[in-house]
C-alpha cells in the first residue's frame, strides 16, 4: 500500500515538473516571438511579419481596424513602410501565459527624437494563440501617444 501511494507521489510530481516546464518554454517562446515581430516592423520585413501571425490577426490602432492579414499587410504595414522609419526602443513588459493562450504587452520609445519626459510613444499590447504547435499573433493593438511634433 505505502509502495503505490510513494509511486504515484512520484508520479504526480513528475507530471507537475513537466507542465511547469512546458509553461516556462511556452514562455520563453512567447517571449521570442514578441521580440522578433518588433524586430521585423523595425527591419520592414513583411514575410518575417507574416510568419508571425495568424492568417486571421485582428489589429487596432487608435480606431481603426484591419481584419485579417491581407488587410493588415496591404492597408497598413505596406502604406506605413512606405514612410521614413524613426527608430524605437522597445521593452517587453509582461507576458502572461497559458498552454494555449498568451498576452502581454511593451512600450516603444522614439530613440532619435529627444522627449521632455519618458513616457512612451507607443503601447503594444499582444493576444497570441498556439496554431498547430506554434505560438500565433492573433490580435494586437498599438496605442500611439500624441506628439506635439
Amino acid at each position: 500500500m505505502r509502495k503505490g501511494i510513494v509511486v504515484a507521489l512520484i508520479l504526480l510530481c513528475c507530471v507537475g515538473f513537466t507542465a511547469f516546464a512546458e509553461t516556462d518554454s511556452d514562455e520563453t517562446q512567447v517571449r521570442e516571438l514578441v521580440n522578433q515581430f518588433e524586430s521585423a516592423l523595425e527591419g520592414k520585413d513583411i514575410a518575417k511579419i507574416e510568419g508571425l501571425v495568424s492568417p486571421q490577426i485582428i489589429v487596432f490602432e487608435n480606431g481603426y481596424r484591419n481584419d485579417g492579414w491581407q488587410d493588415f499587410r496591404d492597408n497598413h504595414l505596406i502604406p506605413e513602410f512606405k514612410h521614413a522609419a524613426s527608430q524605437y526602443s522597445s521593452t517587453l513588459i509582461k507576458v502572461d501565459v497559458t498552454p494555449s493562450m498568451a498576452w502581454g504587452y511593451s512600450s516603444l520609445k522614439r530613440v532619435q527624437v529627444p522627449k521632455k519626459d519618458a513616457q512612451p510613444d507607443v503601447w503594444t499590447s499582444y493576444i497570441l494563440r498556439k496554431e498547430n504547435d506554434k505560438w500565433k499573433i492573433v490580435a494586437l493593438n498599438w496605442s500611439v501617444r500624441r506628439t506635439s511634433e
